[in-house]
């Protein structure tokens, strides 16, 4: 393969299909080439991975003219992506998502999109020791303030969701509820409207987000919608920096309260806000169309004044 000095092409690694119906070309693939099916991914017995998006611009990152019939590709990469940016940068290629952490079969990849010149959209996935950093002062939070960046944020979202709600969900529940939550529509609006969102980034790789405010009309409570992180970055004391740094936010703006919606069946995560100082204050079953509900807890943490001289994460 071609060799810039930045990049090895190593080999094409997943195929991504826009196609008109997700359900009917699932049926195609399972039961014409005997292909799995999960979450919109399809694998065979070898290494062959292929994706299915449909309806153009239903999630992000996405090419320019996402059409079906059309597709997008990832492909292996050798190098270091931090010095793949620098390249990009030259060459005033702009970058649709990423860096971030994704796992693979054989370990995680660190992986960046980009869109050729017809529009079509490439992930350069790098290989990485799954190692993560060891030095807190290396891990982040940075708040988003582009369009663009919330791409980065969606991705995540797929990546973690699987392990945390695989079996919460209904069939089907998933795809629903990522297109209901993290649509570009629907992102773009919660930014525009005053909800923060924070990417968690280790050494620049993005592991994790956040999201957060704004503080409602009554100017006690400030909803916490979203605290995720990739599993490799989990129990290091992260979830807890990120309630602070949510805390320390809501209190520039006089707010006496964090409030958030934890799943009825997400143990591991009402024990993690317990310890916290969290407390279960009520209880909500919300219809949220295509035939499924959310079963929730209303936890809620007082904001006592801030330590003196302490302050939120820049």
């Amino acid at each position: 393969m071609k060799t810039t000095e930045t990049i090895q092409i190593t080999g094409l690694e997943r195929l991504v299909l826009n196609v008109a119906d997700i359900a009917r070309s699932t049926e195609f693939y399972t039961a014409v080439l005997g292909m799995t099916a999960h979450n919109s991914c399809l694998w065979s017995s070898g290494a062959c991975v292929i994706q299915l998006h449909a309806r153009p611009g239903e999630r992000l990152p996405a090419a320019l003219r996402p059409l079906s019939g059309s597709a997008d590709f990832c492909l292996a990469c050798e190098g270091d992506p931090r010095m793949m940016l620098r390249h990009l940068a030259r060459h005033r290629v702009a970058v649709a998502a990423g860096p971030l952490l994704r796992t693979a079969d054989d370990g995680t990849r660190a992986s960046l999109f980009i869109h050729d010149p017809d529009g079509n959209l490439l992930e350069l996935a790098f290989r990485r020791a799954p190692e993560s950093s060891s030095v807190p002062e290396a891990i982040v939070f940075r708040a988003v303030s582009r369009h663009d960046e919330l791409a980065t944020i969606a991705l995540l979202a797929r990546e973690i969701w699987p392990a945390v709600y695989d079996k919460l969900l209904k069939p089907g529940q998933f795809d629903y509820m990522m297109n209901r939550m993290y649509s570009p529509e629907v992102m773009r609006r919660e930014l525009e409207s005053g909800v923060r969102f924070d990417l968690i980034e280790d050494d620049g790789l993005a592991v994790g987000f956040t999201s957060y405010g704004p503080v409602e009309p009554d100017g006690v409570v400030c909803p916490l919608h979203k605290i995720y992180l990739l599993g490799t970055y989990q129990h290091r004391g992260l979830g807890g920096r990120a309630i602070r740094h949510a805390a320390a936010w809501a209190r520039k703006f006089d707010a006496r309260r964090l409030e958030l919606h934890v799943n009825k069946g997400n143990g591991a995560a009402i024990r993690a806000y317990l310890r916290h100082g969290f407390t279960a204050v009520d209880s909500v079953t919300s219809d949220i169309g295509g035939g499924y509900v959310m079963d929730d807890y209303i936890m809620a943490l007082e904001l006592l004044p801030a330590p003196n001289g302490s302050e939120a994460e820049k």
